[in-house]
């Protein structure tokens, strides 16, 4: 029988660009715990910093694979990370239908308006369409091999480091947002 441990995930932004929404889903495919994934959501609340720390549990003995999406609070972008960035065209087949459904006709970006909540579900949306996929670039293979784990958003704003793994980040511009002046 595999082992189980537990890690310690921790999302380092280096973008300074301050995150509204992040979402990380962690799953192990013919694992210990097959078909059990491990999701961790964070949103930005006015006035309050966002937890970027979770645990997991999971078998030491079988391969992790993630999904990670997330959105900046100064602009409209939908960003995921990628380990090739020829992943975008099958993320527009598979998951952008997903997620234009689900936003909606009009959405406002900031998240503590009437329209917030529903801005706050894009990132949400996007890893679930990609662990749905069950295919593509967006699914990023990442063993954890110590207690601590990192997933870095870079500086440049297009590339992060996930575990040991330096790859990129794709983005998605919603076809349907209507944005409103930031106070």
């Amino acid at each position: 029988m595999a082992e189980n441990k537990v890690a310690k995930i921790c999302i380092r932004n280096d973008a300074k660009y301050p995150i509204a929404e992040i979402a990380v889903i962690q799953w192990q495919e013919a694992g210990y715990f097959k078909d059990i994934t491990t999701k961790f959501t964070a949103e930005y609340k006015k006035g309050q910093e966002l937890n970027l720390e979770f645990e997991i549990v999971y078998d030491s003995k079988h391969t992790n694979y993630w999904a990670v999406a997330y959105r900046n609070l100064h602009d409209t972008v939908l960003q995921y990370l990628v380990s090739d960035l020829s992943f975008v065209q099958k993320f527009e087949s598979e998951v952008i239908k997903a997620m234009d459904d689900a936003i909606g006709a009009a959405i406002d970006i900031v998240t503590d308006s009437p329209l917030g909540t529903v801005a706050a579900e894009a990132a949400n949306i996007a890893v679930e369409a990609i662990f749905a996929s069950k295919s593509g670039k967006a699914i990023i293979k990442s063993d954890i091999d110590e207690t601590a784990f990192k997933i870095i958003l870079n500086k440049d704003r297009r590339t992060y480091y996930i575990g040991k793994k330096n790859c990129y980040v794709s983005c998605y511009y919603p076809t349907k947002v209507i944005v409103s002046e930031i106070a």
